[in-house]
């Protein structure tokens, strides 16, 4: 179904782009606001429903050792060997 109905919705937008330039382009606006209207609910439930103590309580590691910026380089280093194979540089 989701097939159908994706495929059916870009042969509609391709025979309105042949209609008429400024009929795609009002639609498209009109798709562009709809993409950012669920971003921006987003973003006002997140501002009133984030709990900033929990955010804050582990921010700078608890336990670990080093600041933000090593925990964010070891991470850095972590996701690189992950994906690329990479391994971390011996010392």
């Amino acid at each position: 179904m989701a097939i159908l109905v994706a495929s059916a919705g870009i042969w509609l937008f391709h025979f309105m782009i042949l209609r008429g330039v400024q009929q795609a382009a009002a639609i498209n606006r009109f798709v562009a606001i709809a993409k950012v209207i669920p971003i921006v609910v987003f973003l006002v439930i997140m501002a009133f429903a984030m709990k900033m103590h929990v955010f804050q309580f582990n921010f700078y590691g608890g336990d670990l050792e080093g600041g933000i910026f090593e925990q964010v380089r070891a991470t850095m280093l972590v996701t690189a060997f992950v994906f690329l194979g990479i391994g971390r540089p011996s010392m």
